[in-house]
C-alpha cells in the first residue's frame, strides 16, 4: 500500500510527539548520551564566524537522481543503503521504544526492502500474533527517503507527501494472507484501517513516529555536514526535503550510530563562526581565536598525550598560530578527560603571509598511540572538519602628498595675497623667506614652521590609525 488509503492526517508537532516512551511518544537522546554499546551521534545548533567545515557524500549518486531513473514508475529500489541506515538509526535514537518483529518462526519478509521495524508496542502485537498465525509482510515501516521516491516518481498514484504517510508511524503492517491473519491480529489490537479499499493494511498499537522519522534524517544530514545544518524539529520543510533529494542514495559516510573504540570523540559545539558560503577572511598574519569542543565517547581517558592535530598526519600547517603546539599540533588536552566528559580546544588561526585561500582538515591523535580514527577507534576521521581561510592582498601603503612644507605655505600664501614688500617675491606663490628684510619675516617663517609640523603630525596619525583597522 502506497498512501494508506485515505490521506494521511499531517504529523502532530506537539511535542508529546517527541517526549519520553512513557508518555506515549519518543524521547531523542541527547547530545553525551551513550546508548549501550552504541553512540548517537547529534549535531548541534553552531554559534556564528566564517569558518567553512565540510565533509565528501559517500556515493556520488543521489536520491534526486534516482527518482529521475524512475520517473513514472512506484518502486523504492536504489536507496537501499541509506533505508538500512536510517531503519539502524531509529534503534539507535529510540532505544526500547521501538524495535523489530522479524526474525520470527511464523513471520516471512516477503522483499529485503521490508523493514520490520515498529513501535515497541505494535512489535510485540505482531510477534503475539505471529505466534498462533504464519504472516506473510509485504510492507511494515518506511524509511523517509523510501516515501520521497514514491511521492516524487509519480507513478504510485496517491502516495501520501513524506513525513504523513501510515507506512512511517511505525503502526503500519501489510499482509498477503490478511483474511487468514485476521483474527490473530485483532486479538492483538491491529485493526483494519480500510476494510473496503486496502484490505491487506493494518495499524497496530502505539504511539505516532513520524515525526520520528524525519528528524532521524535530519540528524543524519547534519552529522555528516556539519557545514550545512538544517533545523532538527522533526518537520517536513523545504530545508529537510532540499537535503533529502541531495543525500547519497548509497548512505552517508557516518551513521548516527558508532561503535565506541578505545579512542573516540563527538562534537559538541565551536564558537567559530560557521558558514558555508564563505571562509575566515584575515590579512596576512592577522590571527582569530575561537574553540571546538569535542566529546570523549571512547572507553579510554583522554591525557596531555590527546592532541588536536592538523591533517594530512604531521604536515605543518600553513595556518599554524604562535598559540599551537607545534606546526603539526594544534593543541593538548589539558588534565584527565574522561569518558563522558567534554574538553574544549581553544586555539587561534593566522592568515599566511601569501594571498589566496588555504584549506585545514584536523583530527586527534593519542601520541605515541594511535590516530582516533585508525581501525578499531571510533574517529572523527581525519578529513570531517575542514577550515577554509581567504587572505586578501595588503593594501598599498598610503600616498606621503601634501604633507610637505609647501602646504601650510600655500595658504599663508592666500592669507597675504597681493601683498608685497620687503623679503616677498611677487613671482613666487608662497613665502620667500631671507635672513633679512622686512620685520615680519622672522614671525611668519616661524609660524609657516609650526603650522607645517602640525600638519604632518596630524597626517601621520591619520595614516596610523587607518592601518591599524
Amino acid at each position: 500500500m502506497v498512501g494508506s488509503g485515505a490521506p494521511a492526517a499531517p504529523a502532530s508537532r506537539d511535542p508529546a510527539a517527541l517526549a519520553p516512551h512513557s508518555r506515549g511518544g519518543f524521547h531523542v537522546s541527547r547530545p553525551g548520551t551513550v546508548l549501550a554499546a552504541h553512540r548517537l551521534v547529534t549535531a548541534r545548533s553552531l554559534p556564528v564566524i566564517i569558518l567553512w567545515l565540510c565533509t565528501s557524500a559517500a556515493h556520488a549518486q543521489t536520491v534526486d537522481a534516482v527518482v529521475a531513473s524512475h520517473r513514472g514508475g512506484c518502486t523504492t529500489a536504489g536507496v537501499e543503503g541509506l533505508s538500512e541506515q536510517l531503519v539502524r538509526s531509529h534503534l539507535c535514537a529510540f532505544p526500547g521504544a521501538v524495535s523489530e518483529f522479524a526474525p520470527h518462526p511464523n513471520i516471512e519478509l516477503t522483499s529485503s526492502r521490508v523493514h520490520p521495524l515498529g513501535t515497541a508496542e505494535t512489535v510485540r502485537a505482531v510477534r503475539a500474533a505471529a505466534d498462533s498465525q504464519p504472516l506473510r509482510v509485504t510492507s511494515a515501516f518506511r524509511t523517509l527517503v523510501e516515501q520521497y521516491l514514491l511521492y516524487h516518481e509519480g507513478g504510485c498514484g496517491l502516495a501520501a507527501r513524506p513525513g504523513r504517510s501510515n507506512h512511517q508511524t511505525g503502526r503500519a503492517v501489510d499482509l498477503s494472507n490478511y483474511s487468514a491473519a485476521r483474527s490473530a491480529m485483532t486479538a492483538q489490537g491491529c485493526t483494519q484501517s480500510y476494510p473496503s479499499s486496502d484490505p491487506v493494511h493494518y495499524d497496530c498499537p502505539g504511539p505516532d513516529m513520524r515525526e520520528a522519522s524525519v528528524l532521524v534524517f535530519q540528524r543524519l544530514w547534519n552529522a555528516n555536514n556539519p557545514g550545512d545544518l538544517i533545523d532538527e524539529d522533526g518537520i517536513y520543510g523545504p530545508q529537510t526535503e532540499d537535503r533529502m533529494g541531495r543525500s547519497p542514495s548509497g548512505g552517508f559516510g557516518a551513521d548516527l550510530c558508532v561503535e565506541a573504540g578505545r579512542y573516540a570523540a563527538a562534537f559538541m559545539m565551536q564558537t567559530f563562526p560557521v558558514a558555508a558560503a564563505a571562509p575566515i577572511a584575515l590579512a596576512p598574519g592577522e590571527e582569530v581565536l575561537g574553540t571546538i569542543e569535542l566529546e570523549n565517547v571512547g572507553t579510554e581517558d583522554w591525557t596531555g598525550d590527546t592532541r588536536l592535530a592538523p591533517t594530512p598526519r604531521d604536515a605543518a600547517s600553513s595556518l599554524a598560530a604562535s598559540d599551537w603546539v607545534s606546526p603539526t599540533r594544534v593543541q593538548a588536552v589539558d588534565g584527565v578527560v574522561p569518558p563522558g566528559e567534554t574538553f574544549p580546544f581553544t586555539f587561534s588561526l593566522r592568515g599566511p603571509s601569501e594571498p589566496g585561500r588555504v584549506c585545514q582538515t584536523f583530527g586527534l591523535v593519542q601520541e605515541g598511540v594511535t590516530w582516533f580514527s585508525d581501525p578499531g577507534h571510533g574517529g572523527p576521521p581525519d578529513d570531517l572538519l575542514e577550515v577554509c581561510v581567504e587572505v586578501g592582498e595588503l593594501p598599498p601603503p598610503p600616498s606621503d602628498g601634501g604633507t610637505r612644507f609647501e602646504t601650510p605655505d600655500a595658504g599663508m600664501a592666500s592669507a597675504d595675497a597681493g601683498r608685497e614688500g620687503p623679503g616677498r617675491d611677487p613671482g613666487v606663490g608662497g613665502c620667500s623667506c631671507r635672513a633679512s628684510g622686512d620685520g615680519h619675516t622672522p614671525w611668519l617663517w616661524l609660524v609657516g614652521l609650526a603650522l607645517a609640523g602640525w600638519a604632518r603630525q596630524r597626517r601621520r596619525r591619520a595614516i596610523t590609525t587607518s592601518d591599524s583597522v
